[in-house]
């Protein structure tokens, strides 16, 4: 299958009702980030895994103590290596996520120097009135 090809499907698999019904039973909440991966997609960044990054809460079943897990959101997945420099960049500009580049093929591979860029977390400060 070409890349392309490869696109194409994971856009449509967004909207089909199977798909749905399986995202419905394994975390309801990631159907409010449905439309946003697809555009992902449709721009060219292939999702195989993603996860909304929600709030579980409830009691444990021995100690019966409350507790809360904060999932972290998160999505991976593949992209052509002629668009993901671009990408990566305008999702730092953009956006207050991250993007990296991890290369998953042989020792073989080159990565451009580019796209090997060190992980930096920014927090954006409102400004001051």
């Amino acid at each position: 299958m070409k890349f392309q090809d490869a696109k194409k499907y994971a856009v449509a698999k967004f909207t089909s009702p199977s798909f749905i019904k399986r995202i419905k039973e394994e975390d309801e909440t990631m159907i409010k980030y449905l439309n946003i991966l697809k555009q992902i997609n449709n721009y060219g960044y292939i999702t195989s895994e993603s996860q909304g990054g929600h709030k579980i809460t409830g009691k444990h079943y021995e100690t019966h103590k409350n507790f809360e897990i904060y999932e972290r959101a998160y999505i991976s997945g593949f992209m052509l290596e002629s668009v993901a420099n671009e990408f990566i960049k305008n999702m730092g500009i953009h956006t207050d996520k991250i993007a990296t580049y991890v290369a998953h093929c042989n020792d073989d591979v080159y990565v451009p120097s580019n796209l090997d860029i060190p992980l930096t977390i920014t927090k954006k400060v409102e400004k001051l009135k």
